[in-house]
């Protein structure tokens, strides 16, 4: 009969386990270059890859193949989906954890809508393989700018720009001429989007000419919207090793809490009494933010909110458990102070008071 009981219970346990709701949802996806499709060891690394970072998403800009070839090549790392572009450049691969709707397909870029079947969670994406000439990028600017005016919600550019934003994204060859990035940032901002920034090496691309020749620059990045960045706050874009390749690929992983937990923030007076308040909140808010007027407004609030929570802990402790805290203190100090009343006891038991009254009078506030 016990036995019988334990097996009915282990069934209900597993049927438990079955049934736990996601907490997390984790995306993870390559944007890569990857200058040929022909090449054994590009398939090899990307399976390699797909079974390292757990990909569900995968992006290709030229692969340099016949469109037919993307069929063969889903089903060698075991996905169940393909794209290719209108001129075959861009290619996409994903598995069936997503509901992908192709919204635009242009020589230079492909958007397209993301859903995942565990969650209601919708994404934009465009993925990009800009032309290298820079008169030839202006289709693309605009092209951008009109998928900016009609999206919502949360929106990201991924891919090879062909251009970098700053002299510090070049190195090698003749020295950059910022003219050459006005027309790109220019986008950037029109659009609302910022850049992710990222993790790794700062170049995505060689030219392998060998040293002292080589030229190296940042032409893949990810960019995304203010909707995006409040979504997905957890979003990271790392440079891997450039094998198989000229580019990098650039490893995307998102996360999102799919149980609302809604936070509210809220400004204590407390604070500004504390003698490191105000010179620590200049320094944050003079910290630089690259961006539109309305990014950088809502980048600097957004940092600013989570230092004061981060800081107030550090500071105050935690401000309804400190008083649990201390009350527990105070007696042990009682106790020592009854049984040998010395004069270090008595300090410190006047401090455990003084700072258990100043605490009563923060959770007055808070609470």
């Amino acid at each position: 009969m016990l036995h019988g009981s334990k097996q009915r219970h282990q069934r209900q346990t597993k049927r438990q386990q079955r049934t736990l709701p996601l907490i997390f949802l984790m995306i993870s996806t390559i944007s890569w270059n990857i200058r040929g499709m022909k090449a054994q060891k590009v398939s090899k690394r990307l399976k390699t890859l797909k079974l390292q970072h757990n990909l569900t998403f995968v992006a290709l800009q030229e692969p340099m193949t016949k469109a037919t070839k993307i069929r063969r090549f889903q089903n060698q790392l075991g996905i169940q989906n393909s794209y290719f572009n209108c001129n075959n450049k861009i290619w996409f691969l994903w598995t069936n954890d997503h509901v992908v709707n192709i919204l635009e397909d242009t020589e230079q870029h492909v958007t397209i809508s993301i859903s995942h079947h565990m969650g209601s969670t919708k994404l934009h994406l465009t993925v990009v393989y800009a032309k290298c000439k820079a008169y030839l990028r202006q289709q693309l600017w605009i092209e951008l700018r009109a998928i900016a005016d009609r999206i919502q919600g949360s929106w990201g550019v991924v891919g090879d720009f062909n251009v970098i934003t700053d002299s510090i994204e070049k190195k090698g060859g003749r020295p950059y001429r910022v003219e050459k990035s006005i027309d790109f940032l220019a986008c950037i901002d029109n659009c609302g989007l910022q850049d992710t920034g990222y993790y790794g090496a700062i170049y995505t691309r060689s030219d392998n000419r060998g040293a002292p020749n080589t030229i190296w620059k940042r032409l893949d990045r990810l960019l995304i919207n203010m909707e995006w960045s409040d979504e997905f706050s957890e979003t990271t874009a790392e440079h891997l090793s450039r094998v198989c390749s000229d580019h990098a690929p650039l490893l995307i992983n998102l996360k999102k809490s799919l149980i609302p937990r809604p936070k509210y923030f809220k400004f204590l007076d407390f604070w500004t009494k504390h003698d490191e308040f105000l010179t620590v909140v200049q320094e944050e808010w003079l910290e630089p933010i690259q961006g539109n007027a309305l990014w950088i407004l809502h980048q600097k609030l957004k940092k600013i909110t989570k230092w004061l929570s981060a800081w107030s802990r550090q500071a105050f402790g935690d401000i309804c458990e400190e008083p649990k805290r201390l009350e527990k203190q105070m007696n042990e100090l009682e106790a020592m102070h009854v049984a040998d009343a010395t004069p270090s006891h008595i300090v410190e038991l006047n401090e455990a008071k003084a700072k258990y009254i100043q605490y009563l009078k923060i959770q007055e506030e808070v609470l």
